[in-house]
């Protein structure tokens, strides 16, 4: 089964490369192990916790490669484009111009992802207006007096 858009579609496993099964299942441990590190990080994971799911997938990683060789090999993208985060798991590569080398990007030692935290308080009107937009979806006047503390007519005469 092959994870297109929002569904599952069954696909047929080529016959070429013989071990085209084992190459499928070693990208979707990969694919996997690459979504719960991005996962764990966006919940604010601790650095203890993110190293030892790091070691886990560089572990997984190298193995593979050892194996079947870079994931953005010709083979191994035929294999797996399809799938509906392919282009994550090949972005987990970085190509040199000639494309013969391949390297880990930051994923594999660094986090990448910081948990979001909403902003609750501001001195400027400006930046309180954008933090409305973005939370709210507008401009919230009452949103804005909240975050800065200022009343109605103070918020409109800054804004202008």
């Amino acid at each position: 089964m092959i994870a297109k858009a929002d569904e599952m579609i069954k696909e047929e496993i080529p016959t070429s490369p013989k071990d085209a099964l084992d190459r499928i299942a070693g990208m979707i441990e990969l694919r996997d192990s690459l979504r719960y590190v991005l996962n764990i990080q966006s919940e604010g994971c601790d650095d203890e916790t993110l190293k030892r799911e790091q070691l886990s997938l560089n572990y997984k990683y190298d193995r593979f490669v050892k194996k079947y060789g870079y994931l953005n090999s010709q083979t191994n993208v035929k294999l797996f484009k399809e799938d509906g985060d392919s282009s994550l798991l090949f972005a987990c590569e970085e190509l040199s111009e000639d494309k013969k080398i391949a390297t880990k990007t930051d994923v594999f030692s660094k986090r990448t992802i910081r948990p979001y935290t909403q902003v609750t308080q501001t001195d400027d009107s400006f930046e309180a207006l954008q933090i409305s937009k973005n939370e709210r979806g507008g401009v919230d006047i009452s949103y804005i007096e909240e975050l800065t503390k200022k009343d109605y007519d103070t918020i409109l005469n800054e804004l202008g």
